[in-house]
């Protein structure tokens, strides 16, 4: 069964682990990425079999005496507000898309780990296109280079998305990136499609303009207190 293997490998398992192992869902990211409004429109087979699915699961991790966490799945892109699901034809798939079954064994600390991760959203994917679009919300013209993106299969705007107040940092300074994403506490990955590789590309991220002046401050500083030190080492030699 696709949960003994989810818990054999994290100590929990999901509906969601249940229903991929099982082949009745397929690429959960698309939801995670905002591409597909509800989970539950990419789970093959009837309402019927579904149910069994969640009986079958409920008493495999009740003979196992496995605790019960209600934790809700999230998706990467983050509308207003965030949405966190999952049903529009299956209603009562709802609640028993946060059904997590955890080991005993889990330490409270790792469990508390597990919540803080199934509960934090991820940072959303904006596009920079190579084609021209338009927004979906308040019909402005978007040009290429300009920056969009999903929401159902539908382009926003970076005003329609709330997101425009963020400004862009440019991929290539690791150390700058780390600390602007560290102190902001809303960014989001800018990507591009690359028509010779075939693949969306990494172009940097969209950051609040006080966590990149912060970032850069501390960025600056660590490269002062390196100077002295390297003027040292260059004496010696």
């Amino acid at each position: 069964m696709s949960a003994e293997a989810a818990l054999a490998d994290h100590q929990y398992a999901s509906f969601i682990d249940v229903l991929t192992g099982m082949g009745l869902l397929h690429n959960v990211q698309a939801w995670h990425n905002g591409r597909v409004q509800y989970l539950d429109e990419m789970v093959q087979g009837s309402v019927e079999k579904l149910r069994q699915v969640i009986q079958i699961f409920q008493q495999w991790a009740a003979a196992r005496g496995l605790k019960r966490e209600d934790l809700p799945p999230h998706a990467s892109f983050i509308p207003r507000p965030p949405k966190y699901h999952t049903a529009s034809q299956f209603p009562e798939l709802e609640p028993v898309f946060r059904l997590h079954f955890v080991s005993p064994q889990l330490a409270e600390k790792k469990l508390e780990k597990l919540r803080e991760r199934v509960n934090a959203a991820a940072p959303p994917t904006v596009f920079s296109i190579v084609k021209a679009s338009k927004c979906s919300q308040c019909n402005e013209e978007l040009w290429k280079g300009d920056l969009l993106t999903m929401q159902a299969n539908q382009p926003l705007c970076m005003e329609c998305a709330d997101l425009d107040h963020l400004v862009f940092l440019g991929s290539g300074d690791a150390a700058l990136t780390r600390r602007a994403t560290k102190h902001s506490s809303l960014w989001a990955v800018v990507v591009r499609f690359s028509r010779s590789r075939g693949r969306y590309e990494r172009q940097g991220v969209l950051v609040q303009p006080k966590a990149l002046e912060k970032a850069k401050e501390e960025c600056l500083a660590d490269a002062d207190l390196r100077a002295p030190r390297q003027e040292r080492d260059a004496e010696r030699r």
